[in-house]
């Protein structure tokens, strides 16, 4: 299962960020995002990851929060670690965000967020043909890009990880 955990916390989650496009460099203009709701768009991809990869594997929730090739990674990810019959207990200790802005482009593809957090994270690989259980411990900085939805909700569709344990 140590490939599970590496593939698990490998450090940059990217997909594109709009059809023929994968950079946002024609900015328009930039507002901020509450720091309320950015917090709660990042606490509730942590609660779905945990649901994705823990003992029900509820990998259709995914779709909720994540979009693209992370939405890939992650069903992945989750569907080998339920053909494996081991799981994930996630444990989220803290979460911090440090900047969240809406940034709307000219080019009229849309709005994309980008959410700068410090998660703090204990995690447990469960998998019973190991007689020692996987575990860790670890303090990362994330920055999440996401896009809005025509349904006006966000999802991920980017995450590059630095590790600060």
């Amino acid at each position: 299962m140590l490939w599970l955990n590496n593939r698990l916390h490998s450090r940059s989650e990217r997909s594109d960020l709009s059809p023929g496009s994968s950079d946002v460099a024609a900015i328009a203009r930039k507002e901020r995002m509450s720091l309320q709701e950015a917090e709660a768009l990042v606490k509730q991809w942590q609660d779905i990851k945990s649901e994705a990869l823990g003992p029900d594997y509820e990998i259709d929730m995914l779709s909720e929060v994540l979009d693209g090739s992370m939405l890939s990674k992650w069903q992945d990810l989750a569907l080998s670690a339920k053909d494996q019959s081991c799981y994930w207990r996630f444990v989220l200790l803290n979460l911090s965000v440090v900047r969240a802005e809406i940034l709307l482009d000219e080019a009229g593809d849309g709005e994309v967020a980008e959410i700068d957090a410090v998660l703090e994270e204990a995690a447990e690989l469960v998998d019973d043909s190991q007689p020692k259980k996987p575990s860790y411990y670890s303090t990362y900085e994330v920055q999440y890009t996401l896009r809005r939805q025509d349904d006006r909700s966000w999802k991920i569709c980017e995450a590059a990880v630095r590790d600060l344990s």
